[in-house]
């Protein structure tokens, strides 16, 4: 993953801050993009809460047939996604975790094995899932 964050410091260290953050998801072909909204509020010296709201692209791909002839497509599939974390901070480690919520807004067609063929509609099971989301990394 590539990380691009920009925080803007409202007040001092004690207060809240925003920002903006842009990161990338590798797919075997190819990086997809993430753009999102941060927000960090401090409750005590060693921890804070973090949440967030993102556009987010995640690859899929299908195949159906018509005729025994199969065809195969790639679609990205956009999500809204907004994680609730609980962050503790020290000089050795971080560790963040919680819950997030992703939200299915929407799909478009990347690619089709045969051009003269057009898909106009793509179904997912779930419109909306809960995860569990975790992080450690070095001061």
């Amino acid at each position: 993953m590539i990380s691009i964050l920009l925080i803007v410091k409202m007040g001092n260290s004690q207060n809240f801050s925003i920002g903006t953050e842009i990161t990338t998801n590798y797919h075997i072909e190819s990086l997809l993009p993430e753009i999102g909204l941060k927000l960090n509020i401090p409750l005590s010296k060693h921890s804070q809460f973090e949440t967030s709201l993102f556009y987010q692209i995640r690859k899929n791909d299908g195949a159906f047939s018509i005729n025994y002839d199969l065809y195969v497509f790639d679609v990205n599939e956009r999500y809204l996604v907004v994680p609730f974390m609980y962050k503790f901070s020290s000089q050795i480690i971080n560790l963040s975790f919680g819950i997030n919520y992703n939200y299915y807004v929407g799909w478009g067609v990347t690619s089709v094995s045969d051009e003269n063929v057009q898909i106009n509609n793509y179904h997912i099971e779930d419109t909306y899932l809960f995860g569990v989301q975790g992080a450690l990394s070095k001061s």
